[in-house]
């Protein structure tokens, strides 16, 4: 590795080079804060004060293969990969270009043709794309090149962030009617950074790892997918980029965070133990290194389809909106993923006992809402039946799952029928899981109503009716203060008997209403746990204890 302080300027004004963005590298991400505080530091750059400079960290890079030289005319074009700084290298190319347009507009070709011909583009290289001094990877490619060539940008084009950014530059600079010479005085004199070139010799993954290692600017997905590609040659970058893990973004809906949680689930299922968000990308080195092939590109390609695999497993069981025919699509609505590692290996490896698999991890967690267990405690659990399964092939797979779960006798029990139906009479429901609460609620209701199983009302729509209100009890009409002092009230208000499923809309509407007139609305809605509450006169401790007698029932029926 060689490092030196140097001028950005001379950096990128060198006439030779090309500085290449990988294809593994993530796309431009600085918002207009970054550029914000970009020309806040410009700012605070002054000229009269002799050898003041900004320190804009350091730029990391390493030459491009001599064996993948080839489409370099005449090999003249030195071409090199930006292992570390792309976000600062572009932006401040972006400020250039604006630079460069504004002169334009004052007529001012001279300058801005040496501005445009030393930073911008190599008028020395006949080829246009070539000659581009910095070329960005495939998302961000076509805005940039636009802006660098002066083309004409389509309204699509001008919504891109590196639009957005070169255009926040312009404005600052055509308002604040700055002198744009000034400008090009400290881009060109006062930008220090650090130039470190990585040798042939060096690891640039390693370096890559330990530069992003104590910030935030790189999620742990962006580092393995750099760490997987980073050592492979361009055109083996290019094609495992675009046929898997281009593919794997796409299926995880192009959403970095999904895309994390999904690689979490991933590595738990294989490395048998609970993989925190923070520790991801060590755990993938983990992993990474014991699934060594007899090269590089046969390990990585081998991973890479395993991914795409379990992207589409995981796409299907845990992000395709399904009603509730079956548990295992029916449990994302609670919202509780420690189970999911599990089911992707028993998706994966057994599928014909997947759904009775998902209704033993519904009735744990069901039950465990009920009593009140916290519902953290289950990773750790699902993690230990992945470890502890013998055969995952098994027939009985489903009922070696059981034993398991029924082993722990701490914090991570499976609830015995005796524990269960105890809870459902005392359980404050509603204060430990409101969603937990309309699960166990719309499950019922999907379980009685046999006739209308397509449920005509969205589950989002509903919400969680209190017969007895919720509010506070100094609050309350005397109809309720009658049937139930205030002990009766802390007791029983979040209790499963007294709670029922209505739409958003007609609970606001009841409130604090009397039973009565509640009840002229349940009488007429679509839910039969709702509609059978016109079967009551009043709203009593009794009535509200006999609810909860028959929801237990049922539900020992559903989750036995």
């Amino acid at each position: 590795m060689k490092a030196s302080q140097a001028k950005l300027s001379k950096l990128i004004g060198h006439s030779e080079k090309q500085f290449i963005v990988p294809i593994y590298q993530r796309s431009y991400k600085w918002t207009r804060s970054n550029i914000t505080q970009y020309i806040n530091d410009l700012e605070e750059i002054d000229l009269v004060v002799p050898d003041q400079t900004h320190f804009l960290n350091s730029i990391v890079y390493s030459k491009v293969n001599d064996n993948e030289l080839a489409s370099a005319i005449g090999n003249r074009l030195e071409k090199y990969h930006i292992i570390d700084g792309q976000q600062r290298l572009t932006t401040t190319t972006l400020y250039l270009i604006a630079i460069r347009n504004i002169l334009q507009e004052k007529d001012d070709t001279k300058t801005a043709d040496r501005i445009n011909n030393q930073y911008i583009v190599n008028q020395y290289i006949d080829d246009i794309d070539e000659s581009i001094r910095l070329k960005l990877a495939s998302n961000d490619l076509e805005v940039f090149r636009k802006l660098v060539l002066n083309d004409k940008l389509n309204k699509e084009n001008k919504k891109h962030l590196i639009y957005r950014n070169y255009n926040d530059f312009y404005k600052y600079i055509k308002k604040n009617e700055i002198s744009i010479y000034e400008l090009i005085e400290k881009f060109e004199n006062r930008i220090d950074i650090i130039d470190t070139f990585l040798e042939p010799h060096d690891n640039p993954q390693k370096i890559f790892s330990s530069l992003n290692s104590t910030g935030k600017a790189l999620k742990d997905s962006d580092l393995i997918k750099n760490f997987i590609l980073m050592n492979l040659k361009d055109s083996e970058q290019v094609e495992l980029y675009t046929r898997f893990w281009q593919e794997i973004e796409r299926i995880l809906n192009n959403d970095e965070d999904l895309l994390l949680t999904f690689l979490q689930h991933y590595l738990t299922m294989n490395l048998e133990y609970v993989i925190s968000k923070g520790n991801t990308y060590a755990s993938f080195e983990k992993y990474f290194n014991n699934k060594q092939k007899s090269t590089i590109y046969l390990t990585v390609k081998s991973i890479l389809e395993d991914l795409l695999e379990f992207s589409k497993i995981y796409h299907r069981l845990f992000l395709e909106k399904r009603n509730f025919e079956s548990s295992q699509y029916s449990l994302n609505h609670l919202n509780i993923e420690s189970y999911y590692p599990l089911l992707l290996k028993v998706e994966k490896n057994n599928p014909d006992l997947t759904e009775k698999v998902a209704n033993i991890i519904e009735n744990y967690l069901v039950r465990r809402i009920i009593v009140g267990l916290p519902p953290g405690k289950t990773k750790n659990i699902f993690a230990k039946i992945i470890k502890n399964i013998k055969n995952i092939k098994s027939v009985s797979l489903d009922k070696d799952i059981l034993n398991i779960l029924k082993e722990d006798q701490g914090q991570g029990r499976y609830p015995t029928d005796t524990e269960f139906s105890e809870s459902i009479f005392i359980s404050q429901l509603y204060s430990n899981s409101q969603r937990g609460t309309k699960y166990i609620l719309y499950k019922i209701e999907y379980y009685l109503n046999t006739q209308n199983r397509s449920m005509t009302i969205p589950y989002e729509s509903l919400t969680i009716e209190h017969i007895l209100p919720e509010t506070d009890y100094k609050k309350l009409p005397k109809c309720w203060t009658d049937n139930f002092d205030m002990d009766n009230f802390d007791q029983y208000v979040h209790t499963l008997g007294n709670l029922t499923l209505i739409t958003q809309g007609k609970n606001s509407s009841l409130g604090n209403e009397c039973f009565d007139n509640k009840n002229n609305q349940y009488a007429n809605d679509t839910f039969l746990l709702t509609k059978s509450l016109e079967n009551n006169k009043d709203w009593t401790l009794d009535s509200l204890n006999d609810r909860a007698k028959y929801l237990m029932q049922i539900m020992l029926k559903i989750w036995k």
